[in-house]
């Protein structure tokens, strides 16, 4: 399982760590429950391109974090 920061919805700088599992190369599958009242940009069971960099909140650390990009469809596996 792995951690992936996922942006909340209209925030432009709030983000959420959810767990997630790998699908091929950077797609992962998001299966974290989303909490009460909090809107991802994605949601749990879709699928999503990651980047690996710094912590959103953290720009200028050394550490690498799986950051959420863009969504992936399935048929472009």
């Amino acid at each position: 399982m792995y951690e992936v920061y996922v942006p909340l919805a209209g925030q432009s700088d709030a983000w959420q760590t959810v767990d997630a599992v790998h699908v091929h190369g950077q797609v992962y599958r998001l299966i974290g429950e989303m909490p009460e009242g909090e809107q991802w940009l994605y949601s749990t069971g879709q699928m999503v391109e990651c980047e690996r960099q710094a912590p959103p909140q953290q720009p200028d650390s050394e550490d690498t974090v799986l950051v959420a990009r863009k969504a992936v469809v399935p048929a472009s596996l």
